[in-house]
């Protein structure tokens, strides 16, 4: 081998440690850019922490001896007394200041809630339905998003069917976890989320999860009669993962909530999403 020859191989050599040398690099960088983003967005979401247990309805106490003793016995208003009137409702008060929240996040429209899991996330709603992909609810960029009503949805929630959509985490932060009620176990021990919003509470009675290919199918938006409502719940029990028990009418608002899929299922397909669904109910 000539001198020309091995200067020439030093050269290739040198030029594949630069660009090997330079692609680590930017691994490394993407890497730390990416744990970084990861980082504020967990941060972030975790100074908004609130405990909504208060709001939760609680099964009514069983009444104690002394009281069912005399539960049967005909109660009577002695002579010269009135009766006291039923006491009017409490007016509603909303499970936090929407005001105070909508100076950090002017799109909030409600906050979610799921009694045992990581999902305790506000709600909120833009333009379209690119915007949230990659943004906190306080605008700031962050690949981590936010949980985010579909665009075409009223910020009231007075639509009859509802989208609501986030991030599968693999931290299961956002909604992370819906992939846990392809287990009924699961299920029966998170068989309900609650929906706080300016001006009720609402309990969201799961009944059914599955997937669906988002390239070929979508929820409908409405249902067009009755008929088509009632063949569409048909095919929601045949697909879902899960058993529920609830009862559901045509005419009910139903929600749906959306997220990706990672696999665990074995579907590798990107359009590939994971949906739960649920009867909104109102709690008040």
């Amino acid at each position: 081998m000539g001198k020309a020859d091995s200067k020439k191989k030093i050269i290739v050599l040198s030029v594949i440690l630069g660009l090997s040398l330079s692609a680590m690099i930017a691994l490394i960088t993407v890497y730390v850019i990416i744990n970084n983003n990861s980082r504020q967005g967990t941060a972030f979401y975790a100074s908004l922490s609130v405990d909504l247990t208060a709001r939760i309805p609680q099964p009514a106490a069983a009444p104690d001896d002394a009281l069912s003793a005399g539960a049967g016995r005909q109660q009577t208003v002695p002579a010269g007394h009135i009766a006291p009137e039923t006491a009017e409702p409490a007016p509603f008060v909303p499970a936090m200041d929407f005001g105070e929240l909508r100076e950090l996040m002017p799109d909030a429209v409600g906050w979610i809630y799921s009694p045992g899991t990581l999902i305790n996330y506000p709600i909120v709603r833009a333009e379209n339905n690119v915007f949230y992909l990659d943004h906190l609810p306080d605008r700031t960029r962050n690949s981590m998003g936010s949980i985010f009503l579909d665009y075409r949805n009223s910020a009231d929630l007075s639509d009859g069917n509802i989208f609501i959509y986030g991030h599968n985490m693999r931290s299961r932060e956002l909604f992370g976890s819906l992939g846990d009620y392809a287990d009924q176990a699961f299920f029966d021990a998170h068989s309900s989320m609650y929906i706080f919003t300016p001006h009720a509470d609402y309990e969201l009675q799961l009944f059914a999860g599955y997937l669906l290919d988002s390239a070929y199918e979508h929820p409908p938006m409405q249902f067009e009669s009755e008929d088509d409502f009632q063949a569409y719940m048909a095919e929601l029990e045949s697909r879902s993962f899960f058993t529920g028990e609830v009862d559901v009418s045509y005419g009910d608002t139903l929600v749906f909530l959306c997220t990706c899929t990672d696999g665990r299922l074995g579907d590798a397909s990107r359009s590939m999403r994971r949906i739960l669904v649920g009867r909104l109910a109102d709690v008040n």
